[in-house]
């Protein structure tokens, strides 16, 4: 009976007097963001991830869409609240090695990287009558808007293996895919991690329209090879034989807080890998963040972090975050 009072007056005392508190102490996470890329992009689903893990250990992590990996240097550089971006590997190559370009060598000095993580694989989507690379030649191409990474990779394609398009134009997605089913353009590319939640999606067998092999010599003397693996796509019988560009993820050379932050959510990146294997997207199964990336300096804040002891022990068993409303829920209404 007396147990029953005091939860009746409990319950009184909260509707009643709704500004009594049970802490004054405010409690800030630490807040990041990170910029990716198309909604429907394997890039947006590998942010995504990411903040599924941040959200377990208390770390706010807000992930934006954009146009692409070109975007995504620019915004880390200079927009604010954008500290974390995934890039791939051929555009932070481009920036670092520009000649007489005095805006790209500070770009290049004040984002560093974090590590590097999936492969984006080149989906290079044609009609039947293309069989190879070298087959765009005199041909038009839809090779992805201009802020994105397609359009920069495309761009190297032709000019590394020497084949002259037509017209290479810059749309991509969507709208490159109705522009090639009605003829308009002979083939478009989509630089990005197999399995694409698009190409899966909108593009159907019977749109008369394959993934063509890239095997020239030329091309992989720059690009790693890579395989798109029979049936990734329903439309896509056989395996494909293509290069793909490694995705990093990068930072602001932040010297404050946030370098603790991201030197924290860097950490437990690494110790949750096998965590993502299970429950993100496929291509987290190729991750090995133990690579270098040639002629970029790592961001120092990840490698001089220190887990605490909070840290060790989150990681041993995050489900057990305090929760101060749920600790007064369970007082007032324990048995």
């Amino acid at each position: 009976m007396k147990s029953f009072t005091i939860k009746v007056v409990w319950l009184a005392l909260i509707f009643l007097l709704p500004s009594l508190t049970l802490g004054q102490a405010a409690h800030h996470d630490p807040s990041l963001c990170i910029i990716t890329g198309d909604a429907n992009s394997t890039a947006y689903r590998i942010g995504q991830d990411i903040r599924a893990l941040a959200n377990r250990y208390d770390i706010h992590l807000t992930v934006f869409p954009s146009r692409g990996d070109i975007e995504n240097v620019m915004a880390v550089y200079q927009r604010p609240g954008h500290h974390l971006g995934l890039v791939g590997s051929d555009v932070l190559a481009f920036v670092d090695k520009v000649e007489n370009a005095p805006q790209l060598a500070l770009i290049s000095k004040k984002i560093k990287w974090i590590f590097p993580l999936y492969d984006k694989d080149v989906h290079l989507l044609a009609s039947e009558k293309i069989k190879t690379f070298s087959d765009l030649k005199g041909c038009r191409v839809a090779i992805g808007n201009e802020q994105g990474g397609t359009y920069l990779t495309s761009r190297l394609l032709f000019e590394i293996a020497d084949v002259k398009p037509l017209e290479l134009i810059a749309i991509g997605g969507g709208r490159a895919l109705a522009a090639l089913r009605d003829g308009r353009i002979d083939a478009m590319i989509t630089v990005d991690g197999a399995p694409v939640d698009w190409l899966t999606g909108w593009v159907a067998a019977g749109d008369g329209l394959h993934l063509v092999p890239i095997t020239e010599a030329r091309i992989r003397e720059f690009y790693p090879s890579s395989r798109i693996p029979s049936e990734t796509y329903p439309w896509q019988a056989a395996a494909v034989h293509t290069v793909s560009v490694k995705t990093v993820l990068v930072a602001y050379d932040f010297r404050n807080q946030y370098c603790h932050w991201i030197g924290r959510l860097a950490w437990l990146i690494r110790e949750n890998l096998a965590w993502f294997k299970q429950h993100g997207h496929l291509k987290w199964k190729t991750v090995n963040i133990n690579q270098s990336m040639k002629g970029w300096k790592p961001y120092e804040c990840v490698l001089d972090y220190t887990p605490s002891a909070d840290d060790e022990r989150d990681h041993q068993e995050p489900q057990r975050v305090s929760n101060p409303i749920v600790n007064a829920i369970q007082a007032v209404f324990q048995p």
